[in-house]
């Protein structure tokens, strides 16, 4: 088999593991509205801040799969892993240090971004996370 081909074989067996796992370890049903109480839900398995994951999102009438990463509202825009643009309209300024720090959510860069922005926060209920498989980060694809 091509090598394209066995990727996406994986990739497509890996969403259909990630989406029962990630179902039943959630067992709940988060709003958007309540971003605060699902971040403490789900952050209960201590996600490292800016490590990229795989998140199950409820996108309302299904459930998407996508590459996101956590904030932790520690992280400045400085010592990000991560290129911000525009930090200014979405941190939280520390006066301290002057400098924005990034707001404490899920961020992603693929299905919820607008073509003109880099990183943008992801505004449908995260149920679920877990780490990307090792394969496909030692192969470049995630």
């Amino acid at each position: 088999m091509q090598p394209l081909l066995i990727i996406l074989l994986l990739l497509s067996v890996l969403t259909n593991v990630l989406l029962i796992l990630l179902l039943l370890r959630s067992g709940q049903q988060n709003t958007a509205e309540d971003q605060t109480d699902e971040i403490a839900r789900i952050v209960r398995d201590e996600v490292e801040a800016e490590t990229e994951v795989l998140v199950l999102v409820d996108c309302g009438k299904g459930y998407c799969i996508t590459t996101a990463f956590y904030e932790d509202g520690t992280v400045s825009q400085y010592e990000s892993l991560w290129q911000w643009e525009d930090v200014d309209d979405y941190g939280i300024y520390d006066e301290e240090e002057d400098l924005y720090r990034l707001k404490k959510g899920w961020w992603e860069y693929r299905h919820f971004t607008p073509d003109d922005a880099l990183e943008c926060p992801i505004d449908k209920p995260v149920v679920g996370w877990m780490p990307l498989p090792e394969k496909l980060k030692k192969e470049g694809v995630a």
